[in-house]
Formats: structure tokens, C-alpha cells, sequence
């Protein structure tokens, strides 16, 4: 795999970074001196599959380039796995603490997903995109999670260019290319 140094602008997210984990990145890639891993992007679109928190860590270091290696759908990217998903507790500005209002919330649709609330677990059909953009990341005392298939590269690449990213933690893509290590010296990249 060839690494290309890609502008910043250049590089699409089709989800959102997490601020607090991008400071983290970027403390520590200012400690260690070098990027240890290159971000994956779609090949065609530079749409970014793995590495959003180191983008937007190199970005706050000042980068003017950033080591990437290029992946197809299908191909290096071998998969997309289903994510765990909360649903928070308060949804289009209405708090959502009983399932009848859960169900409301999200709109319904095709694709089947699990809704598990407590030792309930419902089969739903509901849109899988809006879904996704009503939900969050699990985390501590997560009452109702969503189980939910996973985006189509289609959809994945759409909102990158549309600039409408998904929440944080979207997205578990399966390749390989996640293993790929090659250092690239911090001063190599302002």
C-alpha cells in the first residue's frame, strides 16, 4: 500500500469526532513527535473511513499534510460491522424515558433494527439513516440502545459530501489497512 501526504481540505468526514478524544490524539502525537497510523480514505471521494480524530488532531498541530492510504469498498474495506447505539433521553426537544415515545421519535422504515430497553427486546422498523442521526455512542447508564445495521457505503460517502456528518462513532469499518503502521514525523507534516 502506497501512502500518499493529502491536504487537510481534501479529506471528507462522514462522521463527527469526539473534541475531548481529539485533544487526547493530539497530546499524544505531540509527545511521541511522529503519526504512527496513516488515515484510511475512500478512494475516489477521500472520504474518510479510519482516522477522523487524527484529522482533526493534526489539523489543531498546524498539519498542511496528512499521511493517507487509499481503500475501495469491496475491496481493502472488506466489510461494515452493525453498531450499538443509545438513544437519548431527550429527542426533537421532547424527553423520550418510555419506549411508546422512543418509537414515536424514530421514523419508521424498512430496515429492521433491535431496540433493547432493559430486559425488553423489540424488533423495529425504522429509517436507518435518521436512526443514526438521532442516537448517540453508548456510555455510562445507557438506559435504551439501539442495535442497528450498518450505513451502506453509499450513504457513508453521501454525507461526507454533503458535509452533513453523522454523529461520532458512526461507523466500524473492517480492513485489514487498520493494522498498517508507518511513522511519519510530526515536522514532516507542518
Amino acid at each position: 500500500m502506497e501512502i500518499k501526504l493529502a491536504r487537510p481540505g481534501d479529506l471528507h468526514a462522514h462522521e463527527a469526532p469526539q473534541p475531548r478524544r481529539v485533544l487526547e490524539v493530539a497530546r499524544d502525537i505531540a509527545g511521541r513527535g511522529y503519526l504512527l497510523r496513516p488515515v484510511i480514505v475512500e478512494r475516489r471521494t477521500y472520504t474518510i473511513i479510519d482516522g477522523h480524530h487524527r484529522v482533526e488532531a493534526l489539523k489543531l498541530l498546524g498539519a498542511r499534510r496528512i499521511p493517507v492510504v487509499e481503500a475501495e469498498y469491496g475491496k481493502e474495506v472488506t466489510g461494515l460491522r452493525p453498531v450499538l447505539r443509545t438513544v437519548p433521553r431527550e429527542i426533537h426537544g421532547w424527553k423520550a424515558d418510555r419506549i411508546a415515545d422512543i418509537l414515536e421519535a424514530l421514523a419508521p422504515g424498512s430496515t429492521e433494527a433491535l431496540l433493547l430497553a432493559g430486559r425488553r427486546t423489540i424488533l423495529l422498523r425504522l429509517d436507518l439513516e435518521e436512526a443514526y442521526r438521532l442516537t448517540t455512542p453508548p456510555g455510562q447508564g445507557s438506559m435504551h440502545l439501539l442495535l442497528l445495521p450498518p450505513l451502506s457505503p453509499r450513504s457513508i460517502v453521501r454525507a461526507a459530501q454533503a458535509e452533513a456528518p453523522y454523529p461520532p462513532k458512526t461507523t466500524n469499518h473492517e480492513t485489514l489497512l487498520k493494522n498498517l503502521a508507518s511513522p511519519v514525523r510530526l515536522t514532516r507534516l507542518l
